[in-house]
């Protein structure tokens, strides 16, 4: 897990560390418990509830419901007949039976979720995801498992006990993923899971658990809602894949099918992959370190689907500057600029190339800088209020800016 120095950052308002202090936990793979600053200003229970009742944002796909790590047939919290649409008095009346609601991808439909998340994202350089656990009292959701990812657990009311135990197997990733062992693998591993540490996590207790990690967890003698921050590391494995898609875009060869299945012996076959090896530490040694740093970040940024929903009066073209305040690039954007001539500069975003004077090039440059920028802010440094606000009327319309209040 990588990132970049900031002050007052997400992180430091999510678990009370800067950067570099916790990127010292991630290497050395502990877990930490801090206290949260605002425990329910990412979203309340009574804020979820709004969220969860009404015609909701949620499908079948999106929520679940599970006991003692027994999900309950989807049919029983449908409507009869639409396996997208939740029945509020089925969710109900399963909440009242020990089950734990599960809501994921809560970044993407409540906006202080998705802000924060982007925000985290960003920081990390890794994908983030929020799902969000209502579990009743005495009552327990999922069976001991690890995930393939690092998890912030914040408890936003009542409590939970979480019994957590050191890896069994290290850093695992996708492919090793709880979901995909076999009944046997899985009772194998819990049995090696031993002396689990007993966490109690109260209303504003932040719980960091690295990937790997086993854990489960329970209601104490109220009901518990937390959030879990998922947050998916850029491993070594993803650079490689990312290094020998750019030296396949580069190189025909690695893009031949491979003769090791009409090869007769295992020198052969040594001798395939020696090659491929040479070929692969030759290219990336040609290969721009700025360069593939912008490509993994680029991949990690798309992963996110964070930025939350779009507001209809940006997709309306209603959101002019005349009603906002500030803007930010969005997360992820891509941008670069090319010199036309002495007096234009040419600036390409997805989807969309903008041709503007010269002069423009240093509001452009607050503009994408990722920072929220106001419309002040960009006026000074174009030295003209209404060129500017064309100018972020522009990047609205291409997509390339959000605005950060109407």
């Amino acid at each position: 897990m990588t990132g970049s120095n900031s002050t007052g950052s997400t992180l430091e308002a999510l678990i009370g560390i800067d950067l570099q202090e916790f990127l010292q936990i991630v290497a050395g793979g502990h877990y930490k418990v801090a206290r949260a600053a605002n425990p329910s200003g990412l979203i309340s229970l009574a804020e979820f509830d709004e969220l969860i009742s009404g015609p909701s944002a949620f499908s079948g796909s999106d929520m679940r419901l599970i006991k003692d790590g027994t999900p309950l047939a989807g049919d029983r919290y449908t409507v009869a007949g639409s396996s997208a649409q939740i029945d509020g008095a089925k969710v109900i009346a399963a909440i009242s039976h020990g089950y734990t609601l599960v809501a994921n991808r809560l970044h993407q439909v409540n906006r202080k979720c998705g802000s924060f998340a982007r925000k985290l994202a960003e920081e990390l350089h890794c994908p983030v995801a929020i799902n969000a656990y209502l579990t009743p009292a005495g009552s327990q959701g999922l069976s001991p498992h690890y995930d393939h990812h690092d998890v912030f657990v914040i408890q936003i009311e009542g409590s939970k006990v979480w019994n957590i135990s050191p890896p069994v197997i290290p850093a695992p990733t996708m492919r090793e993923s709880w979901r995909y062992l076999s009944d046997s693998q899985a009772a194998e591993i819990e049995s090696q899971a031993v002396n689990p540490t007993a966490i109690t996590l109260s209303a504003g207790d932040v719980l960091y658990l690295p990937r790997g990690w086993m854990h489960s967890a329970s209601a104490q003698e109220g009901h518990s809602f937390h959030l879990t921050i998922s947050v998916d590391p850029v491993t070594r494995k993803d650079v490689l894949i990312h290094v020998m898609d750019i030296l396949a875009a580069q190189d025909d060869w690695f893009r031949r099918e491979s003769s090791l299945f009409r090869m007769g012996s295992d020198q052969e076959i040594l001798d395939e992959i020696s090659t491929a090896l040479t070929k692969v530490v030759d290219g990336a040694s040609e290969i721009s370190a700025p360069s593939l740093v912008e490509v993994v970040q680029e991949s990690a940024a798309n992963g996110l689907g964070i930025d939350g929903p779009k507001m209809a009066v940006t997709a309306l073209g209603i959101a002019t500057p005349s009603n906002i305040s500030s803007v930010r690039r969005r997360a992820g954007l891509r941008w670069s600029t090319t010199s036309l001539d002495d007096e234009r500069v040419a600036v390409q975003v997805p989807g969309a190339k903008l041709v503007l004077p010269q002069a423009a090039l240093p509001s452009v440059t607050l503009l994408l800088s990722g920072r929220e920028v106001t419309r002040r802010e960009a006026a000074e440094a174009l030295g003209d209020e209404a060129v500017a606000d064309q100018l972020i009327a522009a990047f609205l319309q291409a997509g390339a800016l959000e605005p950060m209040n109407t």
